[in-house]
């Protein structure tokens, strides 16, 4: 009888995380769009747009094998970009097409806040986000909030080295018990559309956890302590790491319902739009699942564990492909 762990395991290399085949293939598209501004810029080097990097779920190795949408930031130069938001988007993608010219115009579309760029024969959608920079130090600038606009003083490399950091520390077990959690949320959306929770604040969380002592070793062990947490605290706790500022810097816990601190900058709230409504609503998933998952341990027969298991990961639980 093969051990929770290892059920877990199986199910996250065959059903959850993305196939390191199909990250490989994004990131050639985002390093041919590289390629083509890096020849751009050398005929001009004054053009506005300064680098495009991958970012999000893909460059934290923590996507799920479900991706459709990649997330790709562009570093703006902040004194070349129109003054009206209006027209920021419009005049970025124009952008991109001087930086390459096959890039017909329906292939790039103009949401109000940001860009989607379909590459030819691939499926899934780019989504670029600008970032307003000034050759800042660590890659600091003015990042653009893809869904609302907000304007956020931010380093989305220092997001990839922060759980770079924990993923040498503590091995794959941090990453896959982010996919898995991932997945989970994106369950819990399926049956409650008003379900939020998004993917860096469950980056963030988990960080959190193993920073104070939660084992990521045993997968059905992390599970629980994940959902103990979220269950315990009904998350009022305030997430915090101080990688790259000082604990003098960490502002007073606010009135939010959830409070999870950018690392990066430490006066974002990256669950800032969470009410208490949606914190209720996700401390009530993840006690319905702590305890699903606890009667696991006491199932007697491995076709009730699998069944257990399939009513938190849903039916594909357990089913090889």
């Amino acid at each position: 009888m093969t051990t929770p762990h290892e059920q877990l395991a199986q199910f996250i290399a065959e059903r959850v995380g993305l196939p390191e085949r199909q990250s490989h293939h994004y990131r050639l598209h985002v390093n041919s769009l590289k390629d083509r501004l890096r020849l751009h810029l050398a005929e001009f080097p004054a053009f506005p747009i300064a680098k495009v990097v991958l970012v999000g779920s893909v460059a934290n190795q923590t996507a799920l094998r479900s991706t459709v949408s990649i997330d790709v930031v562009a570093y703006v130069h902040a004194g070349d970009a129109p003054a009206q938001h209006r027209d920021l988007m419009p005049w970025l993608a124009e952008q991109f097409q001087e930086v390459d010219p096959n890039i017909d115009p329906n292939q790039l579309v103009v949401h109000d806040h940001g860009l989607t760029l379909h590459f030819r024969g691939c499926p899934e959608h780019f989504e670029i986000s600008p970032l307003f920079y000034g050759r800042n130090s660590n890659d600091y600038g003015i990042f653009v909030r893809r869904e609302t606009g907000q304007r956020l003083l931010t380093s989305v490399s220092r997001h990839v080295e922060f759980l770079d950091a924990r993923r040498r520390t503590h091995g794959p077990g941090f990453t896959h018990l982010i996919q898995l959690t991932k997945w989970w949320a994106l369950l819990q959306r399926t049956e409650d559309p008003e379900f939020r929770l998004d993917s860096f604040a469950i980056d963030l969380i988990w960080a959190h956890l193993v920073d104070h002592g939660l084992s990521v070793e045993d997968y059905r062990d992390g599970l629980e302590g994940f959902f103990a947490w979220v269950t315990r605290t009904g998350l009022h706790e305030q997430v915090v790491a101080l990688d790259f500022q000082e604990a003098d810097r960490v502002p007073e816990r606010s009135g939010l319902p959830v409070v999870i601190l950018d690392p990066a900058n430490l006066t974002n709230n990256v669950a800032s739009s969470l009410t208490d409504d949606d914190r209720s609503r996700i401390v009530a998933a993840a006690a319905r699942t702590l305890d699903v998952l606890c009667e696991s341990r006491y199932a007697a027969a491995e076709p009730d564990v699998t069944a257990s298991w399939q009513e938190t990961f849903g039916s594909t639980f357990g089913v090889t492909l």
